[in-house]
């Protein structure tokens, strides 16, 4: 194993108050490619609100990149991959599974809309992609700490955003490719923690460097054999009313570090 890693969803105080279950989710895996290199993969999704289905866009779009990244892995990333290909056939992958959901039961495609956050590490590589709103943070071995990876995408009024459902979501996806780079650190959030994760008195936004250290160092000081221990300690701090009362809505957050 390369990779500590932990990721934990909590429902948000609004949803609770009308028995509204969360409808964030989240995966992610560590695998050995074809090459014998592993690759970490993390995936977030938020599901719309005023979507009839949008919980499940957002589990559907986090499993469909999952299973898209683990069979590239198998094939075999090339030498010199063209990994902003590799982002857009991934979303490309995500729309049509969600699609044909929706086909299948007879709905609309924007029912199960979705925001949609990737992260692929392999080798001395990182790729990163987004629509909507939520962020990366990440950190590779270039000395300058911890990076927001693409400024939250929110949409033209407030409270709006993008989704993967969207006519033009491919116009609209966000990449960003770090190459010949060792990926160090990676968290990746919904909405519901951007007020406490990020700093807006700057365009763009910087991470809050002592929030993200601490989560980091949890993680590092637990990652072995002590999984269900750190899901829980993860699961409390999004729970906690220093959390909940700066937002009400669903969390996810999801936290990757590369062990020496």
């Amino acid at each position: 194993m390369t990779w500590a890693t932990v990721a934990a969803s909590s429902v948000g105080v609004s949803h609770k108050h009308v028995n509204k279950p969360c409808e964030d989710c989240y995966c992610v895996r560590e695998r050995v490619a074809a090459s014998g290199w592993p690759v970490l993969s993390m995936f977030v999704a938020d599901g719309a609100g005023s979507a009839a289905r949008g919980a499940d866009g957002a589990e559907r779009a986090v499993h469909t990149a999952n299973l898209f990244i683990k069979r590239r892995a198998e094939e075999g990333f090339a030498l010199l991959e063209d990994w902003e290909s590799v982002a857009f056939d991934c979303v490309n992958e995500v729309r049509a599974r969600i699609f044909r959901q929706a086909d299948d039961l007879g709905l609309r495609h924007k029912d199960f809309a979705t925001t949609f956050l990737g992260a692929v590490c392999y080798m001395n590589v990182a790729l990163f992609m987004q629509i909507g709103d939520g962020a990366i943070v990440f950190e590779v071995d270039n000395g300058l700490g911890l990076q927001l990876a693409i400024p939250p995408m929110h949409g033209e009024y407030a409270n709006s955003t993008h989704f993967v459902t969207d006519d033009n979501a491919l116009g609209i996806l966000r990449t960003r490719v770090f190459e010949h780079r060792k990926p160090l650190h990676v968290a990746m959030f919904t909405d519901g923690l951007e007020r406490l994760a990020l700093d807006f008195r700057n365009a763009p936004p910087l991470p809050h460097q002592p929030f993200f250290r601490r989560l980091f160092d949890m993680l590092l000081a637990k990652q072995h054999g002590r999984e269900r221990e750190l899901y829980t300690d993860l699961l409390d701090f999004l729970d906690c009313d220093n959390v909940n009362s700066r937002t009400d809505d669903d969390k996810t957050l999801a936290l990757a570090c590369r062990m020496a």
